[in-house]
């Protein structure tokens, strides 16, 4: 006679077994066509659209390097016509220097020269004092012999001593005269350097400083 076996059923810590009941989800399964195709639509929309930003973005980094490089060629030329400007100011005032120097140079030879001709002129002077004090005492010494070659002398001498002193006063004006003329020349010559100068500084405060070239977006 056959047996029949029967088996117990199981039963958890509780004793009994209970059947959870898996509730149907509402959302598509990742394994149906349906939601492939809609998660690959979003994933071409998200590629279009980070694609488009990546354009717009590359072009508005182009706009702004080229207006990077337009700032900088303009800074660039602010600063070399500013150093140009410095080189001509400075050249200038060197040049002012220099014809200072020359004025004061030229003044100094000047009054050198006077002294030197007041030097001369009294030297001269003296020696006619004693050209005269020698006539004097011929005179006296001729006295006796003849009043009337007396006069021929003192007159002959005193010519000599008029025409000696008379080329004397006008070598010296005429010297006084260059002189002047040469101050004069120097005169006008600074006078217009320093007036360039001046020119050229307020051309430099005139110029626009970074901080206003930055603040016109320069």
């Amino acid at each position: 006679m056959a047996t029949v076996r029967t088996t117990t059923p199981r039963t958890d810590s509780g004793g009994k077994r209970k059947r959870k009941r898996v509730s149907k989800s509402k959302t598509p399964s990742l394994s149906s066509p349906s939601s492939v195709e809609a998660q690959l639509a979003t994933l071409e929309n998200w590629q279009r659209s980070i694609t488009v930003d990546m354009r717009e973005l590359r072009r508005e980094c182009l706009r702004v390097r080229r207006e990077l490089d337009k700032v900088d060629d303009v800074a660039e030329a602010a600063m070399e016509t500013s150093k140009s400007c410095a080189l001509q100011a400075s050249a200038a005032q060197k040049s002012a220097a220099v014809a200072c120097k020359a004025k004061a140079e030229a003044s100094e030879e000047t009054k050198s020269k006077l002294q030197a001709a007041e030097t001369r002129t009294t030297t001269d002077l003296a020696k006619v004092m004693k050209k005269l004090t020698l006539l004097d005492k011929k005179v006296d010494r001729q006295k006796q012999d003849s009043e009337d070659i007396l006069m021929t002398q003192l007159t002959m001498f005193q010519e000599q001593y008029e025409n000696e002193l008379e080329k004397i006063k006008e070598e010296h004006a005429t010297d006084l005269q260059a002189k002047q003329k040469q101050m004069d020349n120097m005169e006008r010559i600074l006078q217009k350097m320093m007036e360039e100068n001046n020119r050229l500084a307020q051309k430099i405060t005139q110029m626009p400083t970074r901080q206003e070239l930055k603040k016109w977006g320069i």
